[in-house]
């Protein structure tokens, strides 16, 4: 058996946490959620493993060349086509394994791989059982055969069984009957496959696998890592990274398990960090008070910060005395001024900034935490968060092509390439404006 993991982005939901970094690649407890999805394929016996990007394709290829995982050496390919015909590409007669990435495996995938080599099914998909925090696709079976499968959203209290947990195994002769079709997600297949009344069984296990398709599901991801015992039980010095099931008290700091210290972490006099992983790298300062959080790699959180359940990127800047409210987030580089307060489910996007002192309700995806039209760097609340000069392009050729005669258009042009991107193609749509 071979396997595929597909370490591709499509998740909007989870912005501004995966603006920057793909979800298969943000690290939590040390591990990304690829690592995780090769872990869990090679647990499973997957005997050649592919992995398969399309977003920011350079960045997983050097983190997959320069990786250590445990055994399993994955070969990076190119999403140039559809996922079909990349699996019959692979397969060579081999049934394959086809993991999504973009979510946390916790578990091995050795269940569905027996379940699939035992059995007369075609289709094994990976299945969980149902939470209120889960969201993905609606499955109904008697036993463990699957009777239907629903990806329209659902209520807590709609009748189904389980919910898809991002894995499949297909034969290699279904593969080939699919190679031509244009397959985007694996949810496709199943779908096509319940439409040709194949026989496809679930392989379901009550914990395991978190979607990822929110902050607030990202968090509850974060915190079942933490409780799958993933890590050394055994405490170890700092510069090797710390997971420990037990209290812990290092010169005056509180480390409340189940908890996760990054490699080279700093651990300020008097903080209290419960229910966290903090990456490498990180700054904490004296008496922060970090309850069910996340803090990324380098992220630096200043004295007196009080956050609960909330996602501190990367390379973040959270200062003194500020205070993130429940699935808040600060992206990466973001810079949460002192005493700023974010409240609940409110995101500051990558790069941006917050005002001393000031509330902040709304999500920050331009300015500096206050109403802006268009900031020096072009930014105007584009769905994605980014201001890249394409998008400043496409808004700027919309903007310009509605212009009336006597129109006037300000723009700055200090902030780089987008704004420069910007200007030009006001001027070149239009010869009204001033």
């Amino acid at each position: 058996m071979k396997a595929i993991i597909l370490c591709r982005d499509h998740e909007k939901g989870l912005m501004p946490i995966n603006e920057r970094t793909p979800a298969s690649m943000i690290r939590t407890g040390g591990l990304t959620c690829a690592a995780m999805a090769v872990r869990a394929a090679y647990e499973a016996g997957a005997s050649e493993i592919y992995a398969v990007c399309d977003l920011l394709s350079e960045r997983i290829e050097a983190y997959f060349e320069n990786t250590d995982f445990g055994g399993a050496k994955p070969r990076l390919i190119r999403d140039e086509q559809g996922i079909m015909q990349m699996t019959c590409g692979i397969s060579e007669g081999e049934p394959v394994m086809l993991v999504d990435a973009c979510g946390m495996h916790l578990r091995s995938l050795e269940g569905m791989a027996k379940k699939f080599l035992n059995g007369d099914s075609k289709l094994v998909l990976s299945a969980a059982a149902p939470k209120d925090v889960i969201k993905g696709c609606k499955i109904r079976t008697d036993g463990e055969d699957v009777l239907s499968f629903d990806c329209e959203p659902y209520s807590a209290n709609e009748d189904y069984d389980c919910i898809f947990a991002g894995a499949l195994i297909l034969s290699a002769d279904l593969a080939e009957r699919y190679k031509d079709r244009d397959f985007r997600e694996l949810s496709e297949i199943i779908l096509q496959s319940i439409s040709d009344d194949e026989h496809i069984s679930a392989a379901i296990s009550e914990e395991g696998w978190s979607s990822l398709h929110s902050p607030e599901a990202f968090i509850s991801a974060v915190h079942s890592q933490l409780s799958a015992h993933l890590f050394s039980p055994t405490a170890k010095e700092i510069a090797d990274g710390i997971y420990s099931e037990q209290e812990i008290s290092l010169a005056g700091v509180a480390l409340i398990p189940p908890v996760y210290i990054g490699r080279g972490v700093t651990l300020s006099k008097g903080c209290v960090i419960e229910n966290c992983t903090v990456e490498d790298n990180a700054v904490i300062g004296s008496r922060a008070d970090l309850r069910g959080c996340m803090v990324g790699e380098a992220a630096n959180v200043g004295a007196g910060v009080q956050a609960v359940n909330s996602v501190i990127c990367s390379s973040a800047n959270v200062n003194s005395s500020a205070q993130l409210e429940e699935y808040s987030v600060a992206g990466e580089n973001s810079v949460i001024a002192s005493g700023c307060q974010l409240r609940r489910k409110t995101f500051v996007y990558a790069d941006k900034k917050t005002e001393a002192g000031s509330v902040i309700d709304d999500s920050v995806i331009c300015g500096c935490g206050h109403s802006a039209q268009l900031d020096d760097d072009c930014a105007c609340g584009f769905s994605s968060g980014v201001s890249t000069p394409f998008e400043c392009t496409r808004f700027a050729m919309a903007i310009g092509s509605s212009l009336k005669e006597g129109s006037s258009v300000v723009c700055g042009c200090t902030g780089g390439k987008g704004a420069h991107a910007l200007m030009a193609c006001l001027l070149y749509t239009s010869d009204a404006a001033d």
